[in-house]
């Protein structure tokens, strides 16, 4: 179990192709790799504390300094599937650091402008593609657009998603 979320390795199931400014695209998984060090416990010592005891020390951190992540890409080999992700890749593969995170406080839901949170996992940047067969990512999108629309009391309320087809 964590010991605090300032030190877990964050990473999603999905290989994503990374484009630069020549076309030239690679496949890789991304890590957010917390600069203090991962730390973990036994889960009986979590379950000694408060139910929100994790987002208590983490806000307790920012409160007297940022929390920093580097952003990691772990590089597709030829061969390594990119289009299903509970497949694992072998050990070793060449990681490239490419961005660093740097938390310094906790935001507010009115900074948000939305309480309403939708992660779509096939929203993305230019220069960040999803493979096309990856079937896993778009049912992924599908149950979150359901999930919005279970939470908030029905699709008409939110336009911006009855538009967006999974």
């Amino acid at each position: 179990a964590p010991v605090s979320f300032a030190q877990v390795s964050y990473r999603p199931l999905h290989t994503f192709r990374f484009v630069n400014a020549a076309s030239v695209g690679r496949w890789a998984r991304y890590h957010w790799e917390p600069e203090l060090g991962i730390a973990g416990q036994p889960v009986a010592e979590l379950a000694k504390q408060p139910h929100d005891h994790l987002f208590d020390e983490f806000e307790g951190r920012l409160r007297t300094g940022p929390v920093a992540f580097r952003l990691e890409l772990e590089l597709a080999q030829e061969g390594d599937p990119v289009d299903d992700p509970s497949v694992i890749w072998p050990a070793g593969r060449e990681r490239v650091a490419v961005g660093r995170l740097e938390l310094v406080r906790r935001i507010t839901e009115a900074e948000i402008g939305d309480p309403v949170m939708l992660h779509d996992p096939t929203a993305f940047t230019d220069g960040i593609e999803i493979s096309p067969d990856d079937q896993i990512i778009a049912v992924r999108r599908g149950a979150y657009l359901v999930s919005v629309g279970e939470r908030t009391g029905g699709w008409e309320r939110r336009g911006t998603l009855t538009s967006v087809s999974p």
